[in-house]
């Protein structure tokens, strides 16, 4: 398990993020096992994943290209 730390100052950060990962059921996006809080911060647990992010696999890999998108 991984844990995600949110000072309560992002409190609309950690509420979206939240959000959107507690919605979603795909083998490529890592999934929420639980989430807590204290007194200043705000604890997301996630599952683990060993190989990292995607930006370290994307900087890893030079031949990936990059489609951005924005609203």
């Amino acid at each position: 398990m991984a844990v995600k730390v949110y000072h309560k100052k992002m409190h609309e950060n950690y509420i979206y993020e939240y959000s959107i990962l507690k919605n979603l059921n795909h083998q490529s996006i890592v999934k929420i096992m639980g989430a807590s809080e204290d007194n200043n911060y705000f604890f997301m647990e996630l599952e683990y994943c060993m190989t990292g992010d995607l930006s370290k696999c994307l900087w890893q890999n030079k031949n990936c290209k990059v489609i951005i998108i924005c609203n």
